[in-house]
Formats: structure tokens, sequence, C-alpha cells
């Protein structure tokens, strides 16, 4: 976007509907508030698992259709807050495709990494599809730097840990995870490529959750047996940065308190908590189509964990 703006093929003042005129109907979100994640428009996550089979991959111009068709409302008035939004991602690239008339890994192909002399980098990246996908697009911050939750990062690991075990994330899950515990672990949504979602769209039962929860609790074992290596689950609830919105502390996955509890958030207000201390396992299922940001209905299930949960301890 800041390169188009730099060749004045288009400012970040200007309106979506603009660009996308099939979303007239939200007036006064613009480029920048994308860019920002200030649009106040839902993830359109919700709306794809709502109304999509789930076995294709839902493009830029998917996104727009489902926004046209269904028009959910917007959760603030744009500028006013930030909420970070993958649908911001997605408008952005059917903004820059209507823009420039070319697909964005071939805009990127051409216009970056080309003229950086990253051809074969590009090549390698357009194999990897939507991997690859994730490590075009632009930092946000460097390495190392501020903490910003990316399931995209989640999904590019879970394509090495396949690509160097020589198994799907769903066969791992199953034989170490599984399998010791118990559970049922059905498949989840694959990318085009073939590799199972790294951060997002596993579903379990409340006992599954609820056993996993133990075996965090009990520093990897279960059923008598260790399941992960105790090191592992020690450098994994290890405070490593701070999330900017709820304000908890940050390991390999897992969020932590102050309290002492660490816990895996879902979307819509799914929660594995555990916290060792006080010998407490809990599991915590929500509507998932509700919005669950960390000053609104996650904050009021934090409330409950380290209130009338914790004090039964």
């Amino acid at each position: 976007m800041m390169l188009l703006a730099h060749r004045q093929r288009l400012s970040l003042d200007d309106a979506l509907a603009r660009y996308v005129p099939e979303l007239a109907g939200y007036r006064g979100i613009t480029i920048r508030h994308l860019l920002h994640h200030t649009s106040g428009l839902p993830d359109y996550m919700t709306l794809a698992e709502a109304h999509r089979d789930g076995r294709t991959p839902v493009t830029a111009q998917d996104v727009v259709q489902l926004l046209q068709h269904f028009g959910p409302p917007v959760a603030f008035r744009p500028g006013d807050e930030f909420e970070y939004s993958n649908t911001g991602y997605a408008l952005l690239e059917a903004v820059l495709t209507r823009v420039t008339g070319q697909s964005y890994p071939n805009f990127m192909k051409v216009e970056i990494f080309d003229r950086l002399g990253m051809a074969e980098i590009s090549k390698r990246m357009q194999k990897l599809g939507l991997p690859g996908t994730q490590l075009r697009r632009p930092m946000m911050d460097v390495p190392g730097g501020r903490m910003i939750y990316s399931t995209g990062s989640s999904h590019v690991l879970g394509a090495i840990i396949a690509t160097a075990t020589g198994k799907s994330l769903l066969t791992l899950a199953r034989e170490r995870l599984g399998a010791p515990l118990g559970i049922e672990i059905p498949a989840w949504r694959r990318d085009p490529q073939g590799f199972y979602f790294g951060g997002n769209e596993m579903s379990l039962t409340p006992r599954a959750m609820l056993r996993l929860a133990v075996m965090l609790r009990d520093k990897g074992r279960f059923g008598g047996a260790q399941v992960i290596a105790p090191g592992w689950v020690e450098a994994s609830l290890t405070r490593r940065t701070v999330s900017p919105f709820s304000g908890l502390g940050y390991g390999y996955g897992w969020f932590l308190s102050d309290s002492g509890f660490c816990l895996a958030r879902g979307y819509g207000g799914q929660i594995i908590a555990a916290h060792p201390g006080k010998r407490l396992a809990v599991a915590i299922t929500s509507d998932p189509g509700q919005p669950a940001r960390s000053e609104g209905y996650f904050g009021e299930l934090m409330a409950l964990l380290e209130g009338p949960v914790l004090a039964l301890a």
C-alpha cells in the first residue's frame, strides 16, 4: 500500500468504497483504517465458518462477497479503537488487485522480490502457498520486538514441523497427545497445500480440553505417564513477552497471568487453563460467534478464573 501511495496510485485516506464499491455501506472506512486495524470490521472467519463448506480457501474476493451479502455491523466507529483483523488484510489485497490489475503474489514478485534480487526466494515462497503468503506479508516490527499475536506465525511453524518430521500435524497430535491422553482429535481444516492449520480451526470436546489442562498442571504427566517432557513444559510456561491487549504474559503458545494461571485461548472465548500452584485444571467453552476481546467477554472470563475459580483452591 505504501508503494502504491508513493506512486500516487491511491491515498491512504481514500475511502475503501472507492475501490470496493460493493462495500459502500461501510461508510467512513479508509485504507489507513485497514492498515492500522482500526476499521471496526469483524473477522471474516466467523462468516466463512457459518456460510462456507470449509473445503476451499477463502480468497480476498470471497471476503468482499461475504461482507456484501451478510453485512455484519462494525464493532466500533472507524478510527475509534484498535482490534487486530485479518479482514483488513483481505480487503487491502482486494484493493491492490483492483488498482494494479495484478494478483498479490505476482505484484510482490515483480515489485519487491525480483527488484531485490530475491527471485529464488520468491519461487520457493510461491510453492509454499499459504505459509509462504504469511512470510510475504509486510513486517510490523523488528524480530524480537513487541508482541504482535499472529496465527499466521503459528501456521508457518506448523508447516515447518510437518516438513521436518514427514508427518502431518494431525498425525503428530494424535500420536503425541490423542493416544496418551485418551482423547479423540478430529481432523481440522487444511490449507491448499495440505498443511493442517497451525494456529486455528481445531475442535476438541470439553473433556479433551480438560485433560490437556490436567497434563499441563501436572508438568506434562497424565495417567502416570510423562506425555510431554517436563523441561519443555517449563520452557513453554516461561514468560517471554507481554500481550499489549490483555496484559498477560506469553510463553511458547501459552498466556500467563500474574496469579499463576497458564492458559490457551481459542476464538470466541474457548479456554484451557491450569494453575499448577493451586492444583487447578479448567476448561471453558463459549459461543464462538460472539466477540471475545480482552477488554470485553474474555476479560469477564479472566475475572471468573481469577475470582471464584481461584477461590475454590
